[in-house]
C-alpha cells in the first residue's frame, strides 16, 4: 500500500472505468489516492481521501478484484487512518454503502453533522457516513498549544542566535585587537632593529 503517483495513472484509469466512476476527472485528483499494488506492479485497489481543513472524505473506491474488495478496503482504511491522524482530522466522512462502514464505526449523519460538512465534498444523493476521529475543542486546543510552543521555540532560537552573534562579534573585537597589539609591537621591535643596524659601531 502507498500512495499513487503519476506512474499508476493509466492502471488507475482502468480500475476507474471498471467501477463507472468519472475518471476524466478523477485523475487530476491521483495524489489523494491510495493504492494496493501487488508484487509485480498490478494495482488492484484504489481508495481517495480528500481533505478540506479538519475534514475528510473518502470517496471513490475501486477494486480491480471484487472477491478481495472486503479485504483490501479494511487494509486501505488502516493507512486512511493513519493518513488522518497526521493531518489532525476531526471527521471522516463517505457515501459508500458497503456494510464495512457502519461495522468500522461510522453511522448515518446526523442534521446537525451535516452542517460541519465542507461544501467542497459534493458527492452524490447518497446518505451521508460519518466517524468522528476526535474531540473538536481538544483538537483546537492542541493546535493552539503547539502553536504556543512553535512561538516559544522561535524566540529561543532568535535569542540563542542573538547571543551567538555577540558572542562571533565579541570574539572578532579581542581577535582584533591582539593582532593589532602584535602589528604595532612587531613595528617597534621592527624599527629599534633598523635603528640599531643604522648606528656606527664606535671604535675604541
Amino acid at each position: 500500500m502507498r500512495r499513487a503517483t503519476v506512474e499508476d495513472l493509466p492502471q488507475l484509469r482502468d480500475l476507474w472505468r471498471r467501477e463507472n466512476l468519472p475518471w476524466q476527472d478523477l485523475e487530476k485528483l491521483f495524489k489523494d489516492f491510495q493504492v494496493v499494488q501487488t508484487a509485480s506492479g498490478q494495482l488492484i485497489a484504489a481508495q481517495g481521501l480528500q481533505v478540506a481543513g479538519t475534514e475528510g472524505w473518502v470517496f471513490c473506491e475501486a477494486f480491480g478484484q471484487p472477491g478481495l474488495a472486503d479485504t483490501l478496503r479494511l487494509k486501505l482504511w488502516e493507512r486512511l487512518r493513519i493518513v488522518a491522524q497526521n493531518h489532525g482530522l476531526v471527521r471522516v466522512w463517505t457515501q459508500s454503502s458497503a456494510p464495512f462502514w457502519p461495522m468500522n464505526g461510522f453511522s448515518a449523519a446526523s442534521p446537525e453533522q451535516l452542517q460541519k460538512k465542507p461544501a467542497g465534498f459534493t458527492g452524490g444523493d447518497q446518505p451521508w457516513w460519518v466517524l468522528q476521529l476526535r474531540d473538536e475543542g481538544v483538537t483546537s486546543i492542541n493546535l493552539d498549544k503547539e502553536f504556543a510552543l512553535f512561538q516559544e521555540a522561535q524566540k529561543e532560537d532568535t535569542a540563542r542566535l542573538y547571543r551567538q552573534a555577540r558572542i562571533a562579534k565579541a570574539v572578532a573585537l579581542v581577535v582584533g585587537l591582539l593582532l593589532f597589539t602584535a602589528i604595532i609591537v612587531l613595528a617597534f621591535r621592527f624599527q629599534a632593529a633598523a635603528a640599531r643596524r643604522s648606528t656606527p659601531v664606535q671604535q675604541r
